[in-house]
């Protein structure tokens, strides 16, 4: 059985269903796991995202304890997304009659 386990570490996968043949929490455990993060770049946990109603591209996305991050055009949106606000990234929104606030 295939067991597949994302958290903000990134993505994992167990093809033996995490097999333990020990004790619970052995320090074997990790060989029943397999890192799939190479070649992913970075991950984060999104609680939200908001888009722009008038400007294609504009997005904001809250990501926890990661903060803030978004793009301002649509040029942007395949790159890396910067940090836009530090501290705790929740609910974000974008106004809709100013495309270029936004809030979280």
């Amino acid at each position: 059985m295939e067991i597949l386990v994302g958290n903000d570490s990134g993505l994992w996968r167990s093809l033996d269903a995490i097999g333990e043949t020990g004790q619970a929490c052995a320090p074997s455990d990790a060989a029943h796991f397999q890192n799939l993060n190479g070649g992913l770049g970075s991950l984060a946990e999104v609680e939200s995202l908001a888009a722009s109603e008038s400007l294609p591209g504009v997005l904001m996305a809250g990501l926890g304890v990661n903060g803030t991050a978004g793009v301002k055009s649509a040029g942007d949106a395949g790159a890396q997304w910067p940090q836009i606000l530090a501290g705790y990234g929740g609910s974000v929104a974008i106004d809709s009659g100013n495309a270029t606030i936004g809030m979280s």
